[in-house]
């Protein structure tokens, strides 16, 4: 679910930089991609002591190299601003910047885990959103629809060839983002959540 405080944060942040959030092909972009995970070493791709990151170093990895090969496009993957518990409990500047800066935003799950607050930020910011397919969310009363609000990917490969098709192709981009953005907002924050608990 879209907390309160991560929207006030993107109104603040839209506000200072005088710009029309609710629009999002106003807003400049400069960074083409980014993925929230650091890239891993080699050696903790598939590490059995790192399974509830593997998928998430698995992207990492592959947009790293993606970048290599294709140096024309603004990549980054890594972590913005506290990182645990200290990071999800408030609000971080880094991280709301880092999102409105971004054209695409690269989601994947923990292994073994499904829907959380990273889809929700990325989906509030206007960017457009790749993530790995989620159960999860195609249960909700309103779900999310794969290519009207966010696009889903079905491996590395997908991946790297959604990312390079989405960055060549702008106005589909924004419309698939704005679509998802307003989706999240309309039904989607956290009152939304508490009228479905007490109503039903």
């Amino acid at each position: 679910m879209v907390r309160s405080d991560i929207v006030q944060a993107f109104e603040e942040e839209h506000s200072r930089r005088q710009v029309d959030w609710t629009n999002v092909s106003l807003v400049n972009r400069p960074i083409d991609v980014i993925h929230h995970w650091p890239v891993p070493l080699k050696r903790q791709i598939g590490n059995p002591e790192a399974s509830q990151r593997n998928l998430r170093n698995q992207v990492s990895y592959t947009l790293h190299k993606f970048r290599k090969s294709h140096p024309i496009y603004q990549i980054q993957c890594g972590l913005q601003g506290s990182v645990g518990s200290q990071g999800r409990r408030q609000v971080q500047d880094e991280y709301i910047q880092s999102m409105l800066d971004s054209k695409v935003i690269v989601v994947a799950q923990r292994d073994g885990w499904e829907d959380h607050y990273r889809i929700w930020e990325a989906l509030v910011s206007g960017a457009l959103v790749l993530t790995d397919p989620m159960l999860a969310l195609s249960q909700y009363k309103h779900a999310f629809r794969n290519g009207t609000h966010w696009i889903v990917y079905e491996s590395l490969t997908q991946l790297t060839e959604l990312v390079k098709y989405y960055l060549q192709h702008e106005s589909e981009r924004n419309r698939i983002a704005q679509a998802g953005m307003e989706h999240a907002l309309q039904y989607h924050r956290s009152w939304h959540r508490v009228e479905e608990m007490v109503f039903g």
